[in-house]
């Protein structure tokens, strides 16, 4: 797995490439943490996601918990990647209505990855 943030102001983006499985959960959290600690929005860049597993799935679901205690906001920018799709459908993470801890009820796994 591989990062790059691009802060631009309160505004981040946080690019993943390669693998994101079991393997890379940890480095995976602390470039999500990292991302927040920069910018007050992140969005999550998955277009060149090789494979991915339910462990960073649920990591995702965790760090965007996080985020809401902490006044801060973390989404996926609009993805091409069949590959990351496929696996929040197979996995049951595909959602049609948003977390119910969110204010304005957005959820990483609606809209776009449905």
């Amino acid at each position: 797995m591989h990062f790059k943030m691009a802060p631009s102001g309160d505004y981040g983006e946080l690019t993943l490439t390669g693998e994101l499985t079991i393997v890379q959960a940890k480095e995976l959290r602390l470039a999500l943490i990292h991302s927040l600690e920069q910018s007050d929005t992140v969005a999550i860049n998955v277009d060149h996601v090789t494979d991915v597993d339910l462990s960073c799935l649920q990591l995702l679901c965790a760090v965007h918990r996080s985020a809401l205690g902490s006044n801060k906001q973390i989404t996926f920018n609009p993805s091409d990647s069949d590959v990351f799709r496929k696996v929040v459908q197979a996995a049951g993470y595909a959602r049609h209505v948003g977390c119910v801890r969110s204010p304005d009820k957005n959820c990483f796994w609606t809209g776009e990855l449905n």
